[in-house]
């Protein structure tokens, strides 16, 4: 099965995910955005995919492979 960021999309148990949420995998956060892809490459204002976690609404960015930039 597939799980986990591949290629442009994300899996949880072979099941590509659907658009607008977050997800943690393998303790990094991911955000599935626009045509069910994983945000990459660029910052974006997040606030109600927050929801369940510790984080804040506000910017976060992404790197080449999709995980949120945590200082």
């Amino acid at each position: 099965l597939k799980n986990g960021p591949i290629g442009d999309y994300f899996y949880r148990n072979g099941v590509k995910q659907d658009r607008y949420q977050l997800v943690m995998f393998e303790g990094n956060y991911y955000y599935i955005s626009d045509g069910n892809k994983l945000a990459k490459n660029v910052t974006l204002y997040l606030n109600k995919a927050l929801q369940g976690t510790d984080l804040k609404a506000g910017h976060y960015a992404f790197d080449a492979t999709g995980k949120m930039i945590l200082d």
